[in-house]
């Protein structure tokens, strides 16, 4: 259901802190990120700007930064819109994402620790907890995983390349796991990529890393863009 502009949370006094561009410019692009503005809805300047209480020049120039980056599309009969999630998106970005995460946690399984063996089960169990419920605190369990056998790659080219695509990528598994039974079915993905991490197979740990992305690509393409 898509959420009012007047009705997305504010804080009082954020914006009244400077650089102002840059704290609408982070409250906008947070709200489309996690799912609060919805793919194809409106982003009306004034109705921004007497809800967020500031002119409508900041909003303005965050909005042709977001339309730059991808999340907004702006037309100049009809204004500025959240850009809808399509297939050129899903085709182009997925299998890179599959590819390089995959790489990266065949990359980490020799320098996974117990005390990171240990991190990723607990993960696991609180985003077992959390299934069907708490989206964003599944989403905040989720991203730790990743990022914990991503940054054991130990590859800084390799972890920066993957950090180009990550504010889209947040966007595309919010909404993938939105779709029915998607969050327990990527509980029991990560379930498997940390046996083989555990096992210390490396090329196994590769391929459901790989598996794992592009299920979630196979979800959106029929709950969403058919």
């Amino acid at each position: 259901m898509e959420q009012k502009l007047s009705e997305l949370p504010v804080d009082p006094e954020r914006f009244k802190r400077k650089p102002l561009r840059h704290e609408v410019y982070e409250f906008l692009r947070g709200s489309i990120i996690q799912g609060k503005l919805k793919p194809g809805q409106r982003l009306n300047e004034i109705e921004l700007g007497q809800h967020l209480g500031i002119s409508r020049t900041p909003i303005r120039e965050t909005l042709m930064k977001l339309e730059h980056e991808g999340f907004v599309s702006i037309d100049p009969g009809k204004g500025a819109v959240v850009t809808r999630l399509s297939k050129v998106d899903l085709d182009e970005i997925y299998p890179i994402v599959a590819v390089l995460e995959g790489l990266a946690a065949g990359l980490a399984v020799p320098h996974l620790t117990r005390s990171d063996l240990a991190k990723l089960k607990r993960y696991n169990k609180e985003m077992k907890e959390t299934v069907g419920g708490q989206m964003s605190r599944y989403m905040e369990l989720n991203t730790s995983f990743h990022q914990t056998f991503l940054e054991n790659s130990h590859n800084d080219r390799l972890l920066a390349t993957v950090m180009t695509f990550k504010d889209q990528i947040y966007r595309f598994r919010l909404f993938s796991l939105a779709m029915p039974s998607r969050m327990s079915e990527s509980l029991e993905e990560h379930h498997k990529i940390l046996q083989a991490f555990e096992k210390k197979d490396a090329k196994r740990a590769e391929e459901l890393v790989r598996e794992h992305v592009m299920n979630g690509k196979r979800v959106l393409e029929k709950a969403v863009l058919e």
